[in-house]
């Protein structure tokens, strides 16, 4: 197994358990009774999670939405008592049926600060996902507690095989696998809108946001670190780009309605180049 998460976010989740005992993190039992965390329709937030890597295509998912889905209970933690607290939420693989997603190898799940990467046979009918502040928190009793992620912001499939694939030097990588060293974002389409009200003048600068990785991180994931010039062909178009282009940060790769892109800061999704080969020489 297989976990990405901050030992020091671990380490005082654990010691404040242990601090208050028997109160657990999610709140307080008396002698004989077990804690419930919130029900179906005591929570109230507002956040979107993107559900996306090896999907059909990417989906933002308001978060309440995920908790109109029937709910279970998992015992998850134990006190010094041996009593359980006993959570309830949505169980992540009942989330993840719900929008398309069936089969997987791996799961690698962004929050605020810290991500989680979870194999698939680590992920049991105990793992669930409950409310929190605005978005979701992962809880599981048979993980630790440092992968249970607050805020979750990225889910990233790896591993199913319905997403879009690209092929790097002759091999196919998956888009998922692609996403599962990091998620950036990448401003693009920028410009200056000005308006008038109540007497005053105010100029805002809007666009829009891709999330994806920089070419150059790609590159640098897989292993391509010396390298003078890099090939990219879709879409019945070939470009070429030489090292110090790819090492700016300015080519990024995204996906655009299921398609994998090569997107630019300066241009709308429609103009994003369609990648299904990258070629690298050394």
């Amino acid at each position: 197994m297989k976990w990405g998460c901050r030992a020091l976010v671990c380490r005082l989740f654990i010691m404040s358990v242990l601090a208050v005992a028997p109160a657990f993190v999610f709140g307080w039992a008396s002698a004989g009774m077990m804690y419930r965390d919130t029900m179906p329709g005591e929570y109230g937030i507002n956040g979107t999670i993107l559900l996306t890597g090896d999907t059909p295509k990417d989906l933002f998912i308001p978060a309440h939405n995920i908790f109109n889905l029937e709910w279970s209970e998992v015992p998850s933690l134990k006190n010094r008592s041996g009593m359980r607290s006993v959570s309830t939420g949505v169980p992540l693989n009942r989330f993840l049926a719900a929008y398309g997603v069936a089969n997987y190898d791996s799961l690698v799940i962004y929050a605020d600060d810290y991500e989680a990467v979870i194999e698939a046979s680590e992920v049991t009918d105990e793992t669930i996902l409950v409310p929190d502040d605005t978005s979701a928190r992962l809880v599981s009793g048979n993980l630790p507690v440092c992968s249970w992620v607050k805020n979750i912001r990225y889910i990233v499939v790896v591993g199913s095989g319905a997403g879009s694939t690209i092929l790097l030097n002759g091999r196919p990588i998956s888009y998922g696998s692609i996403l599962d060293d990091g998620i950036t974002t990448l401003p693009f389409a920028r410009s200056d809108a000005g308006f008038v009200t109540g007497g005053r003048e105010f100029d805002v600068e809007t666009g829009g946001v891709a999330e994806g990785v920089t070419m150059k991180d790609l590159l640098f994931e897989e292993g391509y670190t010396d390298f003078s010039d890099v090939t990219v062909s879709g879409g019945g178009t070939t470009e070429h780009y030489n090292r110090t282009e790819v090492l700016s940060g300015s080519l990024f790769l995204t996906r655009y309605q299921g398609v994998v892109k090569l997107a630019t800061n300066s241009t709308l999704q429609p103009e994003w180049k369609t990648i299904h080969t990258i070629d690298v020489v050394s």
